[in-house]
């Protein structure tokens, strides 16, 4: 296990080190409810600064922020508010933080996830070097930046401010979980505040880099969402085990090795806590079933041709059209692909309201009827059933698109 730095009651653990599990007995499911923020800017909307344009934009980002939106429904979410492109300026991001805060109550958890560009600024206290984490919001037109790079000072949010508003906007029993993929992201809870402390919120903040690092997109979302949901994925059991936040950092941090998202190096993902150690918080996004997009490539089948579809970014039906996906360009595979359109490769995806919390499918107060839970159980036996012919299908057309290849 890698090693951690403790300063009060903070915890900073190794970059890209495998945390302690330490726990030998059975994880408790989670009780309370989920409520989540989500993030999301492509710098589409940015008109006047480098953020808009290649090289720097627009960015992938929108296939991260989609499939964290499918996670939450998977996870029947109590609150879920989204902000995309021009709605993320600091006024929207503070107001939604206290309204979703808001919603909370004692058990709860409190979920914040970013996807976009973040970077570095002097610090306000002038020490030296010392410098802010921050992501980069918009203003109300969009804009992150100007040409000068003095809009920034205006409009980005600083991670002592991203700490204090948190901080005011949730009750002390309440479980934070702050997600971020983006740049420099390392200390963008800033819990060397002794706010936290004080007020004795338990939180724990995942980057996909450290402050003075770089996060890479995929083309197909960030690095560090999609290790994070392969990692969620490969963590459902047919018995329905619970786990820590721990054990899925270890998971994620595995999935990027074993997945090469990246070019070179792997990417340095951190991750940090205040009052609280990663072993300690149950992880609170465990659907009961989930394939993560876009780990299949979701498409559907009308008329005998099979088309790209975003549908996957909200899913209205549990059974979709699925093609594995192809690492080689299409045009390569267009011969192959319309052979696809004569077949039915279905992957499952459960959603509301048919994404059950596994304490429901275990009895847990609150749970359904034995009659309705039975006949749910054996709609899902008989959906896994045509899920493992779709996954043996798909992985033989995967085979012949890499020798076509």
């Amino acid at each position: 296990m890698g090693s951690f730095k403790r300063s009060n009651c903070q915890f900073d653990f190794g970059i890209n080190e495998q945390v302690d599990d330490g726990l030998a007995e059975p994880v408790p499911h989670r009780t309370g409810q989920i409520h989540m923020l989500l993030m999301g800017i492509d710098y589409s909307c940015d008109k006047q600064s480098w953020a808009g344009r290649p090289p720097y934009g627009p960015l992938d980002t929108r296939f991260a922020f989609g499939m964290v939106e499918h996670l939450a429904k998977c996870c029947g979410a109590k609150t879920l508010k989204t902000l995309w492109n021009q709605q993320c300026t600091k006024e929207n991001v503070s107001a939604a933080i206290h309204e979703v805060g808001s919603e909370c109550s004692p058990g709860d958890s409190l979920v914040l996830y970013y996807s976009g560009h973040g970077d570095l600024l002097p610090s306000l206290s002038g020490q030296g070097a010392e410098k802010d984490s921050c992501l980069c919001l918009v203003d109300q037109h969009g804009n992150t930046d100007d040409r000068a790079m003095q809009y920034r000072y205006k409009v980005w949010m600083r991670n002592h401010e991203l700490a204090e508003i948190i901080i005011d906007s949730v009750p002390t029993d309440v479980q934070v979980l702050i997600l971020v993929d983006a740049c420099h992201a390392g200390s963008i809870a800033k819990f060397d505040d002794s706010r936290w402390e004080e007020k004795g919120i338990n939180a724990i903040s995942m980057s996909g880099s450290i402050d003075s690092g770089t996060s890479a997109g995929s083309g197909k979302g960030g690095i560090f969402t999609r290790a994070l949901t392969r990692a969620i994925e490969a963590l459902q059991t047919d018995n329905g085990e619970s786990y820590m936040v721990s054990k899925l950092y270890n998971a994620t941090l595995d999935e990027q090795l074993s997945h090469h998202f990246y070019s070179s190096e792997p990417q340095q993902f951190q991750m940090c806590s205040v009052n609280i150690q990663p072993k300690e918080m149950i992880w609170p996004l465990q659907p009961f079933i989930y394939v993560a997009p876009p780990n299949v490539k979701v498409l559907r089948v009308r008329q005998g041709a099979m088309f790209k579809d975003d549908s996957w970014q909200s899913p209205k039906n549990h059974e979709l059209a699925a093609e594995m996906e192809f690492g080689a360009p299409a045009r390569q595979h267009q011969q192959e692909r319309s052979k696809m359109s004569e077949m039915s490769c279905f992957a499952w995806f459960f959603c509301n309201p048919l994404a059950l919390q596994r304490r429901k499918m275990s009895g847990a107060q609150g749970g359904l009827p034995a009659s309705d839970a039975d006949e749910l159980k054996a709609h899902l036996n008989a959906e896994t059933s045509r899920a493992d012919e779709a996954e043996e299908r798909a992985a033989a057309l995967e085979a012949r698109c890499d020798e076509l290849a």
